[in-house]
C-alpha cells in the first residue's frame, strides 16, 4: 500500500498467486478506486487495465494488450447507468489505432 503524508491511499498492490511478485495493482484518486492493472497469466506483464467511474465500483472501460507490445489492442466501454458493455473496439493490425467496432 502506498499512501501520502496524510495517510490517503494512492496505490494498493497484491500478489494473488502468492509467488512473491505483485500481479494486481489498484490506483486511487481522493481515496476512490480509479483504475486497476492485472497480470492474469502471472508472467510479469500487466496485460489488463480497468478504469472506474470515480466514486463508484462500476467499471467505465477495460483495456487488453493481447500481443503484449505495451499498447492496448482491445477495449470495452461500459455504460455508467447500467454497467453493461456498450461497445468493444479492436486494433486488428496492432498499429495503435482501433479499426474495428463491435456493438454489444
Amino acid at each position: 500500500m502506498f499512501s501520502d503524508l496524510l495517510g490517503h491511499m494512492h496505490e494498493f498492490h497484491r500478489d494473488k498467486n502468492h509467488d512473491g511478485k505483485v500481479d494486481y495493482k489498484e490506483y486511487y484518486e481522493t481515496e476512490k478506486l480509479k483504475s486497476i492493472d492485472v497480470d492474469f497469466d502471472y508472467d510479469g506483464f500487466y496485460e489488463t487495465k480497468g478504469y472506474y467511474f470515480l466514486g463508484t465500483e462500476s467499471m467505465s472501460m477495460l483495456e487488453l494488450d493481447t500481443n503484449k507490445d505495451g499498447r492496448p489492442d482491445r477495449r470495452t466501454i461500459f455504460s455508467k447507468t447500467t454497467g453493461i458493455a456498450e461497445k468493444v473496439e479492436v486494433d486488428t493490425d496492432f498499429d495503435g489505432t482501433y479499426d474495428k467496432t463491435l456493438e454489444e
